[in-house]
């Protein structure tokens, strides 16, 4: 007889490894969109087209949001810089006639809480003056990330509407002269300024004639000129019309130097006889 011994043997993994998982995020380029701009018009918020006011500096906040896949604490640095697109550009230096910089150093959040997530919405603000030319105006902002090798940039225009106006010198001081008497020159001058964002002509118009204490002046004996020269050359007399009958007075706009827009023009008066005592008027100048 043949006896079969079956001998069965058991075994067990009784030892465990440890694995480290790794993963690596990439750096991703902040995204910029939505942007508003905003101009203040020292009681409300307008959006544009803006037409500022005379002789009055604005400014001008622009809204933002910007996502960076990272998160938004991965969002370092966010400037921005707005500009006249036919004028200027966006590397030019700065110039209060076409060429801004946002007011900080860097824009900023909006308010606590505006930050959540991937996003963050930035406020950029520029204080412009009030000559700064009519046009389109681009605003372009850019956002740098933690990592400094990556650049977000988004742009968005706004239009400045042209604004033209003056501001008078309040008298226009024709001299003292005795009945009978003409201003040998026009040696008499009066000053106006562009407080405008735009190039103006000049118009001008007296309402009547020049009213004495005793007797009357007629318009056209009082003359002007783009320079002093002798009253027979003047190149134009006051009347009621609303005109300027030497070649075309233009006041350029201000530039950023502070230069170029005041005009000085100069003036005489021929007096007749049977007048006495002050005399005067009223001359209205109008921007074109």
């Amino acid at each position: 007889m043949t006896i079969l011994l079956a001998i069965y043997f058991s075994s067990q993994n009784i030892n465990a490894t440890v694995v480290t998982a790794t993963v690596t995020i990439s750096d991703t380029d902040p995204t910029i969109t939505n942007i508003n701009c905003y101009f203040y018009n020292g009681a409300t918020y307008e959006d544009g087209p803006y037409t500022p006011s005379a002789k009055t500096d604005y400014p001008v906040y622009c809204s933002v949001d910007i996502t960076d896949n990272n998160s938004y604490q991965d969002i370092k640095t966010v400037w921005a810089k707005m500009y006249h697109t036919g004028s200027s550009s966006y590397d030019a230096a700065d110039d209060d006639d076409v060429h801004y910089s946002n007011t900080n150093t860097n824009c900023t959040p909006v308010k606590t809480g505006s930050c959540s997530g991937s996003t963050c919405t930035f406020n950029c603000t520029f204080s412009f003056k009030y000559y700064a030319d009519a046009g389109t105006w681009r605003v372009n902002i850019r956002a740098n990330d933690t990592n400094g090798g990556t650049t977000g940039e988004g742009t968005h225009d706004e239009t400045i509407n042209s604004i033209k106006a003056i501001e008078s010198q309040a008298l226009l001081n024709l001299g003292t002269l005795g009945p009978g008497q003409t201003s040998p020159t026009l040696s008499q001058t009066h000053q106006n300024n562009n407080t405008g964002n735009d190039d103006t002509t000049i118009t001008v118009q007296a309402s009547a004639d020049l009213s004495c204490t005793q007797g009357t002046i007629p318009l056209t004996n009082t003359k002007y000129a783009k320079t002093e020269v002798a009253y027979a050359s003047a190149c134009g007399n006051l009347t009621t019309n609303d005109e300027w009958q030497c070649p075309t007075l233009t006041i350029p706009d201000r530039e950023d130097s502070g230069t170029g827009y005041q005009n000085t023009t100069y003036w005489g008066i021929a007096i007749p006889l049977g007048v006495s005592g002050s005399c005067n008027t009223t001359i209205t100048f109008t921007a074109n």
